[in-house]
């Protein structure tokens, strides 16, 4: 088993550093020690999305960070332009409408790229849009949305800009600051090289504005419930954490920055 490579967008080939970080001793999640490696951990992923936000993690796959991203954001009723152009396209529109918010979709030829203009047109035919979603790299057709320039496009707008990184983090450019970036997530099995079962999630101070303007319509992807906890000394998360998976993920996170954002991009590049 230790021989087999996985030449997959994800799970990806996990190092034996990983592997091994995850067989420490499991310690009280509520205690000083967990507070401490989560603190660190999260750090580290801020240093990875490029924002001086605080980022949290949420035990759950890729979609329960789209899921938080989305219904803790925009309110039912709500007006929503999502991009589809692949399955995980599809899949944004649809937590949205779990949601009950008014999903305007921006279908493009799967297979092909969105372009800031067509958002840039979409926005200007409905000022009510409160939100857009992206996916960055659409895993099923394996194309990439310029999140940048359309980044350039979004601060023209009012609309929140969430983007999908979650096969795309730590393997191409992703800069949430510069990008102009409101709500960033990833999951933890792609180009970050840890195990499935965890995601990431960073939103902007104008995300969280509205945030704070949603009524919570889930328990456990509740992000003001995410920030009480991660705000406490030590920090917590609200719920029971996967212990060993944070280990997991601080160790991948330590060789993204050991190995520099730009030579991993441009490994991945090659």
């Amino acid at each position: 088993m230790n021989d087999i490579l996985l030449m997959l967008p994800g799970p990806t080939t996990v190092h034996p550093r990983v592997l091994n970080a995850m067989s420490k001793a499991v310690v009280n999640h509520r205690g000083a020690k967990y507070g401490e490696i989560l603190t660190e951990t999260t750090e580290l992923m801020s240093k990875v999305f490029q924002t001086p936000n605080n980022s949290y993690l949420l035990t759950g796959s890729g979609t329960a960070a789209m899921e938080a991203g989305i219904a803790n954001t925009v309110a039912p009723g709500e007006k929503m332009l999502n991009v589809v152009g692949g399955k995980f396209g599809e899949r944004f529109m649809k937590i949205a409408q779990t949601h009950g918010i008014d999903t305007k979709e921006l279908a493009v030829e799967w297979g092909t790229a969105v372009t800031p203009e067509a958002i840039a047109e979409a926005l200007d035919e409905d000022e009510d849009i409160k939100a857009v979603s992206v996916i960055h790299n659409e895993t099923s057709t394996g194309v990439a949305a310029p999140i940048e320039e359309i980044g350039k496009v979004m601060k023209n707008y009012d609309a929140l800009y969430i983007v999908d990184t979650v096969s795309s983090l730590g393997g191409d450019e992703v800069n949430v600051e510069k990008f102009g970036i409101d709500v960033c997530l990833t999951g933890s099995q792609k180009c970050l090289a840890a195990p499935p079962g965890m995601a990431a999630i960073t939103l902007s101070d104008e995300a969280w504005a509205a945030v704070e303007k949603v009524e919570t319509n889930t328990f456990y992807l509740d992000l003001k419930a995410a920030r009480k906890s991660g705000d406490k000394m030590p920090p917590e998360t609200p719920y029971t954490p996967s212990v060993s998976l944070t280990y997991a993920m601080n160790e991948a996170l330590k060789m993204v920055m050991e190995e520099g954002l730009d030579a991993r991009v441009a490994r991945h590049h090659k």
